[in-house]
This record gives C-alpha cells, sequence and structure tokens, in this order.
C-alpha cells in the first residue's frame, strides 16, 4: 500500500511537470510566432477564397502573413475588406475579377455562338456565386456544374455556363464553344470588378503590396498556341518550291494561329545550305525559304532541342539558329555550347514575363545513331540533353527571372500514345522544380495532358504530335494554353488534320468531334492513373 501510494505521488509530480513544460513551450512557440510574422487579415466572399488564397499565400514573407476571413463569418475586425462592384475607399484600389468560364453544348448541333451568355438557358451556381450578373437572361436556371451538363446533354437546345475547369473533362457528346469566335479563354465576358478597403490602419507598404499582387492575378491571361513538330522537308519542300510559295505549309491553320498572344513549336528540321548529313535514318533540311515560311506564320520561339538539330552537323544548326534569330524567331535547346543550349528566352506579353527552355532526351535510333552524341559541352556546339536534375536547377534560375516557366521537352517513343518513363521523370523535375507547363514533342502521335498541383496551377503535355510533317494524313490538334501570374488559367484544343503532303488544315465537324473525343480519353486515363500513384 505504501508502495502504490509513493508511485501515485511520483505520477502526479511527473504530470504536474509534464503539463508545465508543455505550457511553456505553448507560450514560448506563440510568442514566437508572433514575434516573427504579424498577421494581416483579409476579409472576402467565401466562394473567391479558392482563388485569391494562392495571392496571399504569395505575399507572405518571415516578417508578415496574411490570413482570410469569409465576410459571412467575421469574426474582428479585419485589416481590409474585398468587396465586388464597390470603389476602391482612399488608399485602396479596384481590380478586375476574371472567372474562365465555358459556354457549352451538344457538338453536333452548336459550332458557334455569337450571344452565348445572353442565350444561355442554364447557368452553374459556381459561376452565378463568382460573378451574378455574367448571365444576362432572368430566366436562366442556375443548377451545380455537373447538373448543367446533364441537362444539355439530355436537351440538344439548351446553352448552359460553367466555370472553366483546368483538369476538367467534358462527358461525352459535349464541348465548349466559341464565343464571338473566341474560346472563352480568350474572352473577358465573365468578369466582376472589386475594391480593397482598408479596415484598420496597415503600412502604406502592405497595401500596395495587397494590390498589386490582386491586379497581377486578375490581368487577362496570355494565350500560348503550343504547336508539335515542324518538318518542312520533303514534299512539303517540294512543293512550296516548285510553287514559289513560302506561305504553302501553313498558310491553311495560320488563321487559327492568329489570336495567341504567342506561338511556340518545335523545329524538326535544319534549315541551311551548310554541312553533310550525318549517318541516320533521316536527316532533315531545307532551304532558307523556311526562315520566311516560318516569319509569315508569326512563330514567336522554337525550339532546337531535338534528335534533328544537327542532322547536318553543327555548323548547319548554328547557322539556322542564327537566321531564325536574325528574323525575329529566338529558339532554345541548342547552341554553340552548352551554356548557350541550356539558355532560356524569356518573352514579355502584357507585363508578364514568360521565360522558356528546350531539351532532348531520345533513344538509340536505327542504324545505331545515338542522338545523346549531339550533346552541347562546355567548349562543342550541340542540343541541352536533358536530365532531372540538370532540367530542375535551370527551371529555378529561370523563375528567378520571369513569372512563368515553360519547358519544351523532347522525348518518349515514337509512335506510342502513352508516355514513358523518361518522359516522366523529365516532366515531373521541371514541374517540381516550379515550371508551369511542359509542352513535348517527338512521339509524332498526340498524347493526354496532366494536371498537376504543385505551387502554381500547371499542365503537362506529353506530346503534341505533327503539325506540319509529311508522314500519315490523320488528325491532331494543336494546344491553347491561357496562363497569367497565378499558373495555368485554361487550355483547350484546336483541332486540324494533317494530309498526305505532311501540311495542316483546319479538322471538319466530323474530324472535330473524334479528335476531342479521343483527346478527352487519353487526358482522363492520365490524370487516373495520376490519383492511382
Amino acid at each position: 500500500m505504501t508502495i502504490r501510494t509513493k508511485q501515485r505521488g511520483i505520477s502526479r509530480r511527473l504530470w504536474r511537470l509534464m503539463t508545465f513544460v508543455l505550457l511553456v513551450g505553448l507560450i514560448a512557440s506563440t510568442v514566437k510566432v508572433h514575434a516573427s510574422a504579424r498577421i494581416l487579415t483579409v476579409q472576402m466572399p467565401a466562394t473567391w477564397q479558392p482563388y485569391l488564397q494562392p495571392v496571399l499565400a504569395q505575399l507572405a514573407t518571415d516578417s508578415t502573413a496574411w490570413q482570410i476571413q469569409p465576410l459571412d463569418e467575421a469574426t474582428g475586425q479585419p485589416n481590409y475588406v474585398i468587396r465586388a462592384g464597390m470603389s476602391a475607399a482612399a488608399n485602396g484600389c479596384r481590380f478586375r475579377y476574371v472567372i474562365p468560364a465555358a459556354v457549352v453544348a451538344v457538338d453536333s448541333d452548336i459550332a458557334d455562338v455569337s450571344d452565348g451568355f445572353a442565350e444561355a438557358s442554364l447557368v452553374s451556381d459556381e459561376v452565378q456565386a463568382l460573378a451574378p450578373n455574367a448571365v444576362p437572361n432572368a430566366s436562366a436556371v442556375t443548377m451545380t456544374h455537373d447538373e448543367v451538363l446533364q441537362a444539355v446533354l439530355a436537351d440538344k437546345t439548351k446553352i448552359g455556363v460553367v466555370r472553366w475547369q483546368t483538369g476538367g473533362v467534358w462527358p461525352h457528346g459535349i464541348r465548349p464553344l466559341r464565343l464571338n469566335g473566341a474560346f472563352p479563354g480568350e474572352t473577358e465576358s465573365v468578369q466582376e470588378f472589386a475594391s480593397v478597403m482598408i479596415a484598420r490602419v496597415t503600412s502604406d507598404e502592405d497595401t500596395q503590396r495587397l494590390c498589386a499582387a490582386l491586379e497581377a492575378w486578375s490581368a487577362a491571361p496570355i494565350q500560348i498556341a503550343a504547336t508539335g513538330d515542324i518538318m518542312l522537308g520533303r514534299t512539303i519542300d517540294t512543293l512550296a518550291v516548285n510553287n514559289n510559295n513560302p506561305d504553302y505549309p501553313f498558310e491553311k491553320i495560320a488563321p487559327l494561329l492568329a489570336s495567341a498572344d504567342l506561338r511556340i513549336g518545335n523545329l524538326e528540321c535544319v534549315i541551311s545550305e551548310l554541312g553533310t548529313a550525318q549517318y541516320k535514318a533521316y536527316a532533315f533540311r531545307v532551304g532558307y525559304w523556311g526562315i520566311e515560311a516560318l516569319k509569315n506564320a508569326n512563330f514567336d520561339l522554337l525550339t532546337m532541342g531535338n534528335n534533328h538539330a544537327l542532322d547536318f552537323g553543327p555548323a548547319a544548326m548554328l547557322d539556322t539558329r542564327e537566321r531564325l534569330n536574325a528574323a525575329g524567331i529566338p529558339t532554345v535547346g541548342a547552341g554553340k555550347n552548352e551554356a548557350q543550349a541550356r539558355s532560356p528566352v524569356i518573352l514579355e506579353r502584357n507585363g508578364l514575363r514568360i521565360a522558356f527552355l528546350g531539351y532532348a532526351n531520345t533513344p538509340r535510333e536505327r542504324y545505331g545513331f545515338d542522338p545523346s552524341t549531339t550533346r552541347a559541352t562546355a567548349d562543342s556546339a550541340g542540343v541541352a540533353w536533358g536530365e532531372p536534375d540538370m532540367i530542375a536547377a535551370d527551371v529555378r534560375a529561370a523563375k528567378a527571372q520571369a513569372d512563368l516557366v515553360v519547358v519544351m521537352l523532347h522525348s518518349g517513343l515514337e509512335w506510342r500514345i502513352e508516355p514513358n518513363d523518361m518522359q516522366r521523370a523529365l516532366a515531373k523535375a521541371a514541374i517540381e522544380a516550379g515550371a508551369v507547363a511542359v509542352i513535348g514533342a517527338h512521339p509524332h502521335v498526340m498524347q493526354g495532358i496532366e494536371y498537376t498541383d504543385q505551387e502554381l496551377p500547371g499542365v503537362i503535355a506529353y506530346s503534341l504530335g505533327n503539325f506540319v510533317f509529311e508522314a500519315n494524313d490523320n488528325g491532331q490538334a494543336f494546344l491553347r494554353l491561357w496562363v497569367a501570374a497565378g499558373g495555368v488559367r485554361a487550355y483547350a484544343w484546336e483541332p486540324y488534320r494533317v494530309t498526305l503532303s505532311g501540311r495542316p488544315i483546319p479538322a471538319n465537324k466530323i474530324e472535330t468531334h473524334l479528335i476531342l473525343e479521343g483527346m478527352n480519353s487519353m487526358t482522363k486515363t492520365l490524370n487516373d492513373q495520376r490519383q492511382i500513384e
């Protein structure tokens, strides 16, 4: 009995000591948090929180942390209040809140709408909450996102408006439509004006940082038109030269590229009269008319980081690179040495700085040719040979110079619709290092898109197939990608058909349906696998 009493007494003392230590630790940690970081509270509508939370996260510093407080659950006085449709208070600011939305219908019945929001009979509750005045049709019925899609499927006369969700796969038979000739990411039809009002005294610097971040986030997104392999040789070369028409490769597809802010692609041939063909299965080159063709098609950037950049040796590659640069078309992925090949090109549109990088990593070819032998070194010309650690380092360095980083990757297995392990490893390295998009080439066929959820929302397009390439008569699509300071806002496929000569032409209605169906299927498979992994 005495022993038990003694043990119980020891237990009580230990418990008191442990409690005291825990309380001291908790107080110390609390003091440490408050000593190291001020908490600035921003009130806003609850529906805005998922979209503005990343903005506040990027504003955080070692000395200041920002948090969101819903307008309808306010407890205490915030530092700032954000409200829709109100004029800015003194020293505050006003910004436009743009919501990428889609007008959807059954694709076999409606190809385009001239005033989709006015004609809409259904609207998702999410769009209605984000922008109450977005749909002027007073008789439009509000439903959930999925209910709108199902109702449109059930009644082909209905048009719906839902939020454009990067990562969403449209049900079979449904597709987003152009509105007044433009895709949703290009329009500003769904928008709300909001104002930042100072609720209690804060520093001017904090207010300016918040306003600048919100204004940058709400800026209209930049559209990038990303195309697949461009090979101007063989039949394309013959037809363009014989008809004295350098515009022949792109003339049917150029109008679809015209609406983009930036046009990028993979140059799968040499444009030079220098050098001699290397010993390999395919060595592609064309005359200098190819420079004029690409310039007239308004390409803004090309990657030469591929297995054909040195088809006619380093002199021809450098000649091609220099002539493209002189024509106002910068290149990535190849250069006079490794440093140049790995250097980013930074393009600016509407104040947004986007860094592009290019890499190749393809398997040994027929007749034994090893593409890795074309790798640039410290003192020899070649391509940027992609390896995970190297790509990650380059992306981090480019990110320090630009708002966004896009990696153009030449990898994978030809004629396979699934990405291989190398493609996945290289793309993963780029995304985890901070890239918002990986644009792939080399397989010559389309592969799906994988959605990423790193610091900024992004996508991996493993292969964009052929753009200009004499191979077979088949359906393809180039990628429209809308990017902003907050990452990828939206994407859309632009279907086309590559003719037997290798020239792309816009897809007809039936071809469009089949191409989109195939892309949605591959994309769903990729992302289902990702969830399992």
